[in-house]
């Protein structure tokens, strides 16, 4: 044995002593906060995933609901000789598309807002009410532009002339043809110029606007049975009367359209089912509408509450 004894050799970095609690608080705490940064990026791209999605299906819904897409019109559909049904004449549009999406998401985005603002009880957390606003809203968004791609697809597809159709085509027929009011007449061609107007003449079924306004009405009417007719019971009169007036509009925009002479009574109908079918839909993937508030401000506390216990636990 040497007289030297026992050696002990201790490297800068290594140590042979076991570590403390410290050393265990300060790694677990580098451990969570890169979990939690993990998260962050993990939530940041799926959102970001979402709204380009959204906006590309929002972007092709567009260019096909205004006819710009190149080689995708609708169905070139004949007619009956006589047909007194084609012959209306061309009434306008009194309710607009756009002023249809406005009318129908508008007030629904701003009733979203306010009373998800107003059911954080206290203090209103921000990230809490952008979370909920954007788990609502983004479904919203989402369901409306599949509503409308399967409407347009539908209208291209079927290419169902509106009654007007006589009147915007003013189309060239040989009288030779037309030996019965029984003859179907699949050749002939317009004497009015191609435009967006005689295009729009062979999208008659579904309607439109039933959709979207049938839509967006259908959302609302839901929206205030689950999130505010629950929550302030005692204003339940009113809010039955707003959902009145919900019901009113989508059938006031649908019977402009019959108006209009650019509708019958049926492609209104089939339009509003649609609608209604998109909206029940989107409710029940929607799962923020029926989450109560305590579960919102558990989950939201829960974490906060585990940071600062991270925090206190291996503080030196």
């Amino acid at each position: 044995m040497s007289s030297f004894g026992k050696l002990e050799i201790i490297h800068p970095y290594i140590s042979s002593k076991p570590p403390t609690a410290v050393s265990k608080g300060i790694c677990k705490t580098m451990e969570t906060n890169g979990n939690l940064k993990t998260n962050q990026k993990r939530v940041v791209l799926k959102i970001v995933l979402e709204v380009g999605f959204y906006v590309i299906l929002a972007t092709f819904s567009y260019l096909l609901s205004f006819n710009k897409i190149a080689y995708f019109h609708p169905f070139r559909r004949g007619f009956f000789c006589q047909n007194q049904d084609l012959m209306y004449p061309y009434g306008g549009v009194s309710v607009k598309g756009g002023h249809v999406a406005l009318i129908s998401l508008l007030p629904l985005i701003i009733i979203i807002s306010i009373t998800e603002c107003l059911r954080i009880r206290h203090k209103i957390k921000k990230k809490l009410f952008l979370r909920k606003w954007y788990r609502i809203v983004g479904p919203l968004m989402i369901g409306l532009s599949l509503c409308t791609l399967f409407y347009e697809t539908a209208k291209s597809c079927v290419g169902s002339l509106r009654p007007h159709f006589f009147a915007v085509c003013r189309p060239s027929i040989d009288l030779k043809n037309c030996t019965s009011k029984y003859t179907y007449i699949t050749d002939y061609n317009c004497t009015e110029p191609e435009n967006d107007l005689l295009i729009d003449s062979r999208k008659s079924f579904p309607s439109g606007h039933a959709s979207i306004s049938w839509y967006g009405m259908t959302f609302l009417i839901i929206y205030i049975h689950l999130r505010i007719s629950r929550r302030w019971r005692f204003l339940r009169p009113l809010f039955a009367l707003l959902q009145t007036v919900a019901l009113c509009v989508a059938t006031y925009i649908g019977v402009t359209r019959i108006q209009d002479n650019a509708h019958r009574p049926v492609d209104i109908i089939a339009g509003a089912v649609i609608g209604i079918s998109f909206a029940v839909i989107t409710v029940s993937q929607t799962s923020a509408l029926f989450e109560s508030d305590s579960t919102d401000r558990q989950s939201s506390t829960a974490k906060e509450d585990k940071r600062e216990s991270l925090t206190l636990e291996y503080e030196p």
